[in-house]
């Protein structure tokens, strides 16, 4: 699971999923490497694969002292399969287990954002009063 972890981090996505399965054959109840090799799914694309993944850590192991890394990581699964509004409770939690991680404030405030400029309730409370959204800086890479 280690050498998946790192050849993953080295960016090697693809090389570190044998690595990642292998553990799994291993041991299919360890949840940490159900974490890690979701991680490494997603980084390799495969964003459906890595949300069942990281659910499965949650599911094999509810009261691990892990528990936020965990769920902070499903969280993060959720968010790159474009899933926010899920994944936000998740990242949430991620931020109270560990305030001083500074990745999981950015990730938690991009997908509220995004949920606040998707919602259209609140899209229509923060019309101009022409009737038109105010202008989007970053443009419409948001956008629905």
């Amino acid at each position: 699971m280690v050498l998946g972890l790192c050849v993953s981090a080295d960016g090697q996505h693809e090389r570190a999923l044998p690595e990642l399965e292998a553990a799994l054959r291993v041991n299919p109840s360890f949840a940490l490497a159900h974490t890690i090799y979701g991680w490494a799914l997603a980084r390799a694309g495969r964003f459906d694969d890595a949300v069942v993944e990281t659910q499965t850590a949650l599911r094999l192991s509810p009261a691990d002292t892990f528990l936020s890394f965990y769920e902070f990581f499903h969280g993060f699964t959720l968010l790159v399969s474009g899933r926010f509004e899920d994944a936000l409770p998740y990242l949430r939690r991620g931020i109270v287990a560990f305030p001083n991680v500074p990745t999981h404030f950015a990730l938690s405030s991009d997908t509220e954002i995004y949920e606040i400029r998707r919602h259209p309730v609140l899209r229509r409370l923060k019309r101009e009063p022409a009737g038109e959204p105010p202008p989007d800086p970053a443009g419409d890479s948001c956008a629905p």
